[in-house]
């Protein structure tokens, strides 16, 4: 996916789910694919990643970080899952297939 629609995309997704007064940035990290930095307001983009993913992923990374807005409590814990999934997130708790990178 190409880095602006990914930030439309994330924009849009936390619209939808009411998150109004966090900004959309992007980070580089060879690990990651999204960050949530609740500290800062921040849903993070890996720079490097997005372009290696599908709609489907990328998607699915953005609603893994707004249940973090959500759930504030810094786990990954059931009412994290939880929530995950009730906004449409698989529930995984990361996503780690590098073969189609590395």
């Amino acid at each position: 996916m190409e880095l602006q629609d990914a930030k439309i995309l994330t924009k849009s997704l936390m619209k939808e789910h009411g998150i109004l007064d966090f900004q959309v940035v992007y980070f580089r990290n060879n690990l990651r694919v999204g960050r949530c930095d609740l500290g800062k307001k921040k849903i993070m983009l890996n720079k490097n990643l997005i372009k290696y993913y599908d709609k489907k992923t990328i998607v699915d990374t953005i609603l893994h970080e707004i249940s973090h807005v959500l759930v504030p409590n810094g786990l990954h814990d059931k009412l994290w899952k939880d929530t995950f999934i009730k906004i449409g997130g698989s529930g995984d708790i990361e996503f780690t297939d590098r073969k189609k990178i590395f």
